[in-house]
């Protein structure tokens, strides 16, 4: 080996271990910023889920404030520690609520249904009624008329045969 051949395989033999050192370091921190990818997904995930959560006891709650209305009944709804305690005030609440639309519902359809003739709308309605009465026995006449016709120039017809 001579002075120079040697020192040149070493700076090369130095140069490819340099390479190889590099590609190791670079191979491991490829790995660990998948490893870390890896991580963030999970992450992610969780934190996902962790908002779904979130978002139905909001509406659950929302739905428990709407059904008990009134803030000053605090005492009351604090006594319902028990959630099937809590469900079954919710329907009944809510069987109320639907009574009591019935209620205005039917209450409404008896007040149209009520006709008083001395008001000025009862006597509008009457003064129609009568209007319609006398157009359905004219056009009575009319019809009654013009068969009594036909059967005129029928019986005229048989007559002159």
């Amino acid at each position: 080996f001579g002075s120079r051949g040697g020192s040149g395989s070493v700076l090369r033999l130095a140069g490819v271990m340099r390479a190889m050192a590099a590609s190791a370091a670079d191979g491991e921190i490829a790995r660990k910023i998948e490893e870390y990818k890896a991580r963030e997904h999970i992450y992610l995930a969780g934190l996902i889920g962790q908002e779904a959560e979130l978002t139905k006891l909001k509406c659950m709650a929302s739905d428990v404030l709407g059904a008990y209305g009134d803030v000053s009944r605090a005492a009351v709804r604090g006594g319902l520690f028990d959630p099937t305690q809590n469900l079954e005030v919710l329907m009944l609440r809510q069987l109320a609520r639907e009574r009591d639309i019935e209620i205005d519902r039917l209450r409404e359809e008896l007040e149209a249904n009520r006709f008083d003739q001395k008001l000025p709308a009862g006597q509008a309605l009457m003064k129609k009624c009568k209007a319609l009465l006398t157009e359905n026995r004219e056009l009575g006449e009319e019809i009654k008329e013009e068969r009594l016709a036909d059967l005129r120039g029928a019986f005229q017809a048989e007559e002159h045969r």
